[in-house]
């Protein structure tokens, strides 16, 4: 049961990250689940927790498909276009001030 817990938190991670790992870059990483001291004791070495990760869960482990990204697109806002009234009272506003 505890090897089942620990591979199916690995495929999580994997999964997360996008690749699966070599021991190194998992130690490297700092942020696993489970210390790599740990998953040699429960699955006996490094080669077969992915063995255990390909063979039970591969749908996790499947390279995923990067998400296009649509650049975001600015609009200037469209402003009211204003009466001929209110013109004539910012022109008049603009001379009472010189």
């Amino acid at each position: 049961m505890r090897k089942v817990t620990l591979v199916k938190a690995m495929c999580a991670y994997f999964s997360a990250k996008g690749r699966t790992m070599s021991l190194a870059e998992y130690t490297a990483a700092n942020d696993g689940p489970y210390h790599p001291a740990t998953i040699r004791k429960v699955c006996g070495s490094w080669v077969k927790m992915l063995h255990l990760c390909k063979q039970n869960y591969p749908e996790l482990l499947e390279p995923r498909k990067p998400v296009p990204i649509t650049p975001a697109v600015y609009e200037e806002p469209v402003k009211a276009p204003i009466s001929a009234a209110e013109a004539l009272a910012m022109l008049e506003g603009r001379l009472n001030e010189e």
